[in-house]
């Protein structure tokens, strides 16, 4: 398989490095605003010897990588730049045409989420995919909107306020008394 991937946003590199480990064939680029972020990513990606992953420093918010990207990924990051919109117009620029744009973000509700998804659309992508994804933080469980956007005619319908509710059922913890036995 060929083709590039981009992390946004890669601070120290794990994702980017994973990206790397379980797409031999793709040639994976972190990007991060922090210079000392950036050289430790490339440290570990030396250490592990993965010639499918650079690191470039660069600010989202002005400028992204050169070159097309065939998977562009956000944890995290585009729910949370303050021009938004305008990073996600750079994304979809170096987006390859039958690229995918996936974005894990700390959307709390289902009004958060279908604004984020209404900047995304704006930028002439549509929802293809949406689902949680689940998690344990230091004991505590949550779960964060995990979005996929493409150049399509078909339009996904997430039924978002549903959604929210039976994702926040499940990480909310049981209420109630267990029966002895």
């Amino acid at each position: 398989m060929r083709g590039r991937i981009l992390d946004l946003g890669s601070s120290i590199g794990h994702l980017t490095t994973y990206y790397g480990l379980r797409s031999v064939g793709r040639h994976v680029v972190g990007c991060d605003f922090s210079r000392k972020s950036v050289g430790r990513a490339i440290k570990e990606a030396k250490r592990r010897k993965l010639a499918n992953v650079s690191f470039e420093v660069c600010d989202i918010t002005q400028l992204l990588p050169a070159g097309n990207f065939d998977v562009i990924a956000s944890t995290q990051v585009l729910a949370d730049v303050s021009n938004r919109r305008e990073v996600i117009d750079l994304a979809v620029r170096i987006l390859s045409p039958t690229g995918i744009i996936v974005s894990v973000e700390a959307l709390g509700t289902a009004h958060k989420a279908a604004q984020f998804i209404q900047d995304v659309s704006i930028s002439g992508l549509k929802l293809v995919n949406f689902r949680f994804v689940y998690f344990s933080d230091l004991g505590e469980r949550g779960c964060y909107p995990m979005f996929t956007f493409a150049r399509s005619s078909d339009v996904l319908e997430p039924h978002l306020e549903d959604r929210y509710a039976l994702a926040i059922e499940a990480v909310s913890p049981i209420v109630g008394s267990v029966e002895a036995e």
